[in-house]
């Protein structure tokens, strides 16, 4: 009886363990003279494995491994990265955990000299099935200004129109939605996102980011969860009372 109620009790406990190692990706960029450093460390207690680091679809680092707390350097000098104004870094971090589930993460960061002549804000405005994320864009002169807006998101969500543009008159403010198609991460994580609005000045880009974070909680793959859980305690109790009376039985023989 006591090997039978011991087991029960180790299987769930393994359950409840599944998902207790974290890895989470930090990523600073600096720029120095003549060269962009991309720091990459993992600040979480799992090692992350296979690790790519994709800089503006421009150049690609293969880093292999990061341990918990150890951090990788990445130095690049291309010129493209230096152009006259502000200048957007977008770094896409891949990468898999201990079992081989692939993740991925973003990080934006701007270069150059910023004029704040516009300015973004955004947030996830999802409610139920339906998926949205919500950027407030404020001009903040009192000129006309022409500004496009690229939404940057990890590879576990698909965006139906990531790139939008919009005109703003004077002190002018609108809101842009972005519609979620998509979202395959795992129940309970959280995904930060970017917003990146961009405009020309005087010959040069100018350039301001909002972020985010979408709570991925979708009811219908955590009640999924919570009926499987509910069948695997099912069986083990069916197990549990079959063992019990072929227990009694073997006595009453003996």
């Amino acid at each position: 009886m006591q090997k039978s109620v011991y087991f029960i009790v180790s299987v769930l406990l393994a359950i409840g363990l599944v998902n207790a190692a974290v890895i989470t990706i930090q990523t600073q960029v600096t720029v120095g003279d003549g060269n962009l450093s991309i720091e990459t460390t993992n600040l979480g207690d799992e090692a992350a494995y296979n690790v790519r680091l994709d800089v503006n679809d421009i150049t690609s680092q293969a880093i292999k491994t990061l341990t918990p707390e150890e951090s990788f350097v990445f130095v690049t000098d291309d010129k493209k990265f230096m152009e006259q104004g502000s200048f957007p870094v977008i770094v896409k971090t891949f990468y898999e955990d201990g079992n081989g589930y692939p993740f991925s993460a973003v990080s934006v960061s701007v270069t150059g000299r910023t004029k704040q002549g516009i300015s973004v804000s955004a947030k996830d405005t999802s409610s139920g099935s339906d998926k949205e994320v919500e950027v407030e864009v404020t001009n903040l002169e009192d000129d006309d200004k022409d500004v496009n807006i690229s939404l940057v998101y990890p590879d576990t969500i698909t965006v139906i129109n990531p790139k939008q543009r919009i005109l703003l008159g004077p002190f002018e403010t609108k809101i842009v939605n972005f519609r979620l198609e998509k979202l395959t991460g795992l129940q309970g994580s959280t995904y930060a996102f970017f917003a990146v609005g961009e405009y020309e000045e005087e010959d040069s880009r100018q350039v301001q980011v909002g972020n985010g974070v979408i709570d991925y909680n979708d009811q219908t793959n955590k009640q999924n969860l919570n009926n499987i859980f509910i069948i695997i305690l099912v069986i083990l109790i069916g197990i549990f009372i079959i063992g019990q009376k072929n227990q009694k039985k073997y006595l009453k023989f003996t």
